[in-house]
């Protein structure tokens, strides 16, 4: 049978007391050691000093932005045509599974547009800066290849041999809420001194403004990630960057089905050439296995209303693999 006792439920009611106030002793010492920090104030020196780093960091990218477009156009005889090489690999990096890509030439502009993955915080300003989100990594024998080639570095620097001024449309995805919204950012490369690249750059930047605002910038509610191509890199051409796209397209013809060959990830690439007048389609359609590590795989390809398929055989491992191309009637290569 319980008894009370009175003294007993004393002493526990006064060691709970003792207890929540040391609890609240604690609460309020660390909630002014906040305030204190909140509150300090940074000096006059110090922030002098932050303002002069930001300057700094503003001018060493406006200096490498610099010296990268002038290496690149002392090598523009070899890197004309590897413009549409390095956004079909960029497109691959950001595939949730598989990829289409749209490329539209029109006698002023070449817009590439695919449906890869949003936008994240990073990738803008990683672009904006021009730098790479490739990761280091390592590889030993018997693991998996990596599965990305890096974005926004050097590679895709090649693809200003089209234009400097290239307007960016895209899907933004805020990492903490998973929504998304649209945006548009010109990266303008037109530049002969730091200054002006600087305030290129700086222009750019204001992109964040403006997803900051809700009307000019609202959330998307029916947005589904590869659904359409909502990824869009419109490249504004002078008569040099329409012959340097006619290049690159020329090349991409001949080269196209061994690409999406090695690059399973892009489903299909539509070109519409309203400058030569005419639209080409290219599809993976099936992928037949012969026997233990080779395959054949069968494209459909449309060229205007004309429909036609192509197969290549492909034997690889995990350290490498080769195609088989007809380039004549009795001629086929190895690659």
């Amino acid at each position: 049978m319980f008894k009370f006792n009175p003294l007993k439920n004393l002493v526990i009611s006064e060691k709970l007391v003792f207890f929540f106030i040391f609890l609240e002793f604690n609460a309020l010492h660390l909630q002014t050691q906040i305030k204190i920090k909140m509150e300090k104030k940074i000096g006059k020196t110090e922030l002098l000093a932050q303002e002069s780093c930001k300057r700094a960091q503003q001018r060493q990218i406006a200096i490498k932005l610099l010296d990268e477009m002038d290496k690149l156009y002392e090598r523009e005889a070899f890197s004309a045509r590897r413009w549409v090489w390095e956004l079909l690999q960029n497109a691959k990096d950001v595939a949730l599974d598989k990829v289409k890509v749209d490329i539209i030439f029109e006698p002023n502009s070449l817009e590439f547009k695919h449906s890869g993955k949003p936008f994240t915080l990073d990738n803008i300003v990683f672009l904006i800066n021009q730098t790479s989100s490739k990761e280091r990594v390592e590889f030993n024998v018997g693991k998996e290849m990596p599965q990305t080639t890096g974005k926004f570095g050097t590679g895709f620097l090649t693809t200003h041999l089209l234009s400097k001024i290239v307007l960016l449309n895209g899907i933004y995805e805020d990492k903490e809420t998973k929504k998304h919204k649209r945006f548009e950012v010109l990266l303008n490369r037109d530049a002969t001194t730091p200054e002006k690249m600087i305030e290129n750059v700086y222009e750019s930047f204001k992109v964040f403004e403006l997803m900051d605002d809700e009307e000019k910038c609202p959330y998307i509610d029916d947005y589904k990630v590869g659904e359409k191509c909502d990824t869009s890199f419109k490249y504004y051409l002078t008569d040099e960057g329409r012959k340097v796209a006619l290049e690159g397209l020329d090349d991409f013809y001949r080269s196209v089905l061994l690409t999406m060959a090695f690059l399973p990830q892009i489903e299909s690439i539509y070109i519409d050439n309203k400058f030569e007048n005419f639209t080409k389609f290219y599809k993976r359609k099936e992928v037949i296995n012969e026997e233990d590590e080779v395959e054949t795989i069968i494209f459909e390809i449309k060229t205007n209303d004309e429909v036609e398929e192509a197969r290549i055989p492909v034997a690889k491992n995990e350290f490498s693999a080769v195609a088989l191309i007809k380039v004549q009637e009795f001629l086929w290569i190895f690659l």
